[in-house]
């Protein structure tokens, strides 16, 4: 007899929630993402820095952020005894990124990083060995682990349905191929999408890949420079592996996102085709072909995504322990995705713990 999971994927209100935060960079992840969270969730954004005035201006009319706490230098801003966390949203291309990271560190704020944290391995453990040593919080914008269809699939797997794992796929096509959008990044598909995935696989299994296969492509005449297509396959232990299928410059009129995980006590397919909307899954428990449970999953992924990890980042900080998604455990993210560019350019499997050998 089939007996339904407690399903358990909206986020939680954090113990303390009345930190002050201090967004620096208001551009467009900050606009759809983190400050619709934060107001739905009541959670006190005091002050924002951006060298553009305009965006500073959508601050004051979204938020209600005055004069006197808008800052076009982020010194300025890290320099308020009311800021205890930064969020830091600034995009790849800035130069700027990671000297701002450094800053706020140095200036004792605990810190919300969006991915990737950075384009360079080395950068991206400096800045981590950085905030370990100062005592700092550090969490990266892998939202995506609160948001509710991925969320039900961890509290599918934790409370033991599917049994052993020993297969996922996320197959998804999506049509960012705009003018105007990572011209001169050389590369997109694995650090700005990839990335979620890699992080969702390593979550979901609760293991390291021991090697990485992939391949990367590029759409004829697409506009932006980097890969945009691409297949990574994960070895994690003997029976376990997982594959990545991913299109960002596919026709618009078809654009879709299927997970499916196998285990040896039952199977998950589901689908997240709008960022908005909770997504969908149906699961079926082997013996039992003829039944599929299937919830209805409520919420809304992208504000909840963020309302999750700025909770979990202040749980972090009142419970003095690491954020779930901390610095150090973005690393080994970055490690599989730095091991998928080298292997496609080797055309050979590469180990992640090739990319760190410290």
């Amino acid at each position: 007899m089939f007996k339904e999971p407690q399903l358990d994927y909206l986020p939680k209100r954090p113990c303390k929630w009345d930190y002050g935060i201090g967004l620096i960079g208001v551009g467009g992840i900050a606009e759809i993402g983190h400050i619709p969270a934060y107001l739905k969730a009541g959670y006190r954004i005091v002050a924002v820095a951006d060298q553009i005035e305009s965006r500073l201006e959508y601050a004051e009319n979204m938020i209600g952020i005055g004069k006197d706490k808008q800052y076009s230098d982020h010194r300025d801003l890290l320099d308020r005894s009311d800021v205890q966390i930064v969020d830091i949203t600034i995009p790849q291309s800035s130069p700027n990124k990671i000297s701002v990271v450094h800053d706020a560190i140095d200036a004792g704020k605990h810190i919300m990083v969006e991915k990737p944290l950075s384009m360079n391995y080395k950068e991206a453990k400096g800045m981590v060995m950085h905030a370990k040593k100062m005592g700092v919080k550090m969490t990266v914008c892998h939202q995506y682990r609160w948001m509710p269809v991925y969320r039900s699939i961890k509290n599918l797997i934790d409370q033991h349905y599917l049994g052993e794992l020993f297969f996922l796929s996320i197959d998804e096509r999506w049509d960012y191929d705009l003018p105007g959008s990572y011209d001169k990044q050389p590369q997109m598909l694995l650090m700005m999408q990839t990335v979620h995935f890699v992080d969702e696989f390593r979550w979901w299994t609760g293991q390291e890949p021991r090697q990485i296969f992939a391949s990367l492509s590029h759409r004829p005449k697409q506009h932006v420079i980097g890969e945009s297509i691409g297949t990574l396959i994960m070895d994690f232990d003997k029976n376990l592996r997982s594959v990545y299928l991913g299109n960002v410059a596919t026709h618009s009129q078809s654009q879709y996102h299927h997970i499916r995980i196998e285990g040896t006590g039952g199977i998950i397919n589901a689908q997240h085709n709008n960022l908005w909307s909770p997504g969908s899954l149906e699961y079926s428990q082997v013996g039992a072909e003829d039944f599929w449970y299937r919830p209805q999953l409520e919420g809304e992924s992208f504000t909840d995504g963020y309302i999750g990890l700025m909770g979990d980042l202040m749980d972090a900080i009142s419970e003095d322990r690491e954020p779930v998604v901390s610095g150090q455990d973005n690393l080994k993210t970055m490690q599989v995705i730095f091991a998928a560019y080298k292997s496609a350019e080797l055309g050979r499997a590469v180990k992640p713990s090739e990319i760190d050998s410290d």
